[in-house]
Formats: structure tokens, C-alpha cells, sequence
């Protein structure tokens, strides 16, 4: 009986080392997970993207240009005009979930969202507030034959 007892002791003892093994190998791996979202997000805060972030944006302007009635140079010089004295860091055609198509001017303290339909801009927000993109209501609507998946 006695050697029974140990021989359970025994096993639980190596049954609990080795799951406490494989508790710490999950608990480092998601530490590393962690600490690639924060580098991702730390990027993403200094205004760097992933190569594969530049991917689907390009492939967002390459489905959403043709439906444009104004090009990204004149939703450039709108944004300008708007917000004198500050150079554009980046601009790009998007659209929201009300499927309201529109340019997003984003320059160094700011950014300027320009109507896709008549170059009228629908708003101006600082780098941090990044509040209004949502709702933006602009005179050109994405049709609905267009498919969208949002990641939000």
C-alpha cells in the first residue's frame, strides 16, 4: 500500500512538473504574442506600416479610384487649402461603413477628409482626436454591388 501511495505521489509530482512545463511554454508564448502586438501597435502609433498593410491599401485604392469623381491630387490640394502651412505626411482614398467614399489627408498635427464626390471637406480632426472617420457623410456613395469586409 505504502509503495501505491508513493508511486501516485510520484506521478503526480512529474504529471504537475511537466504541466507546469507546458503552462509556462503557453505563458511565454503568448508573452511573445503580446510583445509583437505591442511592436506592431508601437509602429502603427510613429505612422509605420507593414508591408502587408501597405498591401491591402493599395488594393483598397486600386477597388475604390474608379469610383472617385475627383483624383488624389485634387483631394491633396483641398486638404491643403483647408489647413494652411502643414505638408501632407500621407493621403489615400477609403470608405467608411455608411459606404461614404472619401480621401483621408493626413499631415503632421491633422487630418483632413475630403468628399470623393465634390473635393468639399467633410472635416478636419487632430492625429489623436481620430474620431469622425465613422460617420462621415459624403455626396458619393459606394454602390452595394461593391463588396466590403471590415475589420472592425
Amino acid at each position: 500500500m505504502k509503495k501505491s501511495i508513493e508511486a501516485i505521489l510520484a506521478s503526480l509530482f512529474v504529471g504537475t512538473t511537466l504541466g507546469l512545463g507546458a503552462m509556462t511554454a503557453a505563458v511565454r508564448a503568448e508573452s511573445q504574442v503580446n510583445s509583437h502586438l505591442e511592436i506592431a501597435q508601437t509602429l502603427k502609433n510613429k505612422g509605420v506600416e507593414t508591408s502587408e498593410e501597405k498591401k491591402r491599401e493599395q488594393q483598397l485604392a486600386a477597388l475604390l479610384t474608379p469610383y472617385a469623381k475627383i483624383t488624389l491630387e485634387q483631394a491633396k490640394q483641398a486638404a491643403l487649402s483647408e489647413v494652411n502651412g502643414e505638408e501632407i505626411k500621407e493621403a489615400n482614398i477609403d470608405v467608411n461603413k455608411n459606404r461614404s467614399l472619401y480621401y483621408e489627408v493626413e499631415m503632421k498635427t491633422r487630418i483632413v477628409y475630403v468628399d470623393a464626390g465634390n473635393g468639399k471637406i467633410l472635416g478636419v480632426e487632430t492625429i489623436e482626436q481620430e474620431s469622425i472617420e465613422a460617420n462621415i457623410q459624403s455626396s458619393l456613395k459606394l454602390p452595394n454591388s461593391v463588396n466590403l469586409v471590415f475589420g472592425d
